[in-house]
């Protein structure tokens, strides 16, 4: 209550107490979106080793899409956008359909063909059938991992802790500008209006993406980042983008994990029983 006699104007209150940007409290600032949007880099042919792909399966609403999005990050430390693909169907032909002719299209384009396909498919809808139906499909474009936290349910869940991780790394990047477009970036768009009205679609919705608060009873409030808004915003492949790097440094950490104690392993450690 101090405070915010402190700070009458309810802009600032929610600027400097609760973290939120000015204005439509959105997470990015235009410019640096502008940035990624007109952004390219070339690489060269088979550069890629390891292609990451987040798949955010339709939850059935409005608002939801089925989207992938594909990345890789650089010994420089540059994130690359290698391919955006949407579909606002929902029936499981529809998603078999986008699947495969993303991956094709991965498979076909120079400098990622002979990558090893990382996927990171959300579970937080449809449960395991639908993350294993999803993934079968993509697992036709071997060398193919898929990143599960659990052996009980294949994917990678989203929460508001794992969201919030995602969002503040993603701004970290954006600000540092370590974000960018591979000239020849790919997706299940064939002609090029096509393509560039999903690029389009995806500055839409990081410049709409927003930290929005959420009023309570006696004063009490809850948060949650979001780029939805009203009956026809999505906010699938701006999330897409966020969710593929936070997943992406979290699937390295679990390989130099693994390496660790398969090294220890190759020496004869045993752990000791008490």
């Amino acid at each position: 209550m101090q405070v915010s006699k402190l700070m009458p104007q309810a802009e600032l209150m929610r600027s400097e107490v609760f973290g939120l940007s000015r204005g439509r409290e959105t997470i990015l600032e235009g410019k640096y979106i502008d940035k990624l949007l007109s952004s390219s880099m070339t690489l060269p042919t088979d550069s890629i080793d390891e292609l990451f792909t987040w798949i955010d399966p339709s939850g059935g609403g409005m608002c939801s899409a089925y989207a992938l999005v594909s990345m890789s990050q650089l010994q420089s430390g540059k994130y690359v956008i290698h391919g955006l693909s949407k579909d606002p169907n929902r029936h499981f032909l529809d998603e078999e359909a986008v699947t495969m002719n993303h991956f094709r299209a991965a498979r076909t384009n120079a400098c990622t063909r002979k990558a090893t396909f990382v996927q990171f498919c959300e579970n937080n809808y449809g449960g395991a059938p639908t993350v294993t139906r999803i993934l079968s499909y993509a697992d036709l474009f071997k060398p193919v991992e898929n990143m599960c936290e659990s052996l009980v349910k294949p994917g990678v869940c989203t929460t508001q802790i794992t969201k919030e991780e995602a969002v503040l790394k993603a701004q970290e990047e954006f600000a540092h500008c370590t974000i960018v477009f591979a000239d020849n970036w790919f997706s299940t768009a064939k002609k090029p209006e096509e393509k560039e009205e999903i690029k389009k679609e995806l500055g839409a919705q990081l410049r709409r993406f927003r930290k929005q608060i959420k009023h309570k009873a006696r004063g009490n409030f809850t948060y949650e980042y979001t780029g939805k808004e009203g009956l026809s915003g999505a906010d699938d492949l701006a999330f897409g983008v966020f969710s593929c790097i936070y997943w992406m440094e979290r699937y390295k950490v679990k390989k130099e994990h693994e390496k660790f104690l398969q090294l220890r392993a190759s020496r004869g450690y045993r752990a000791s029983v008490t």
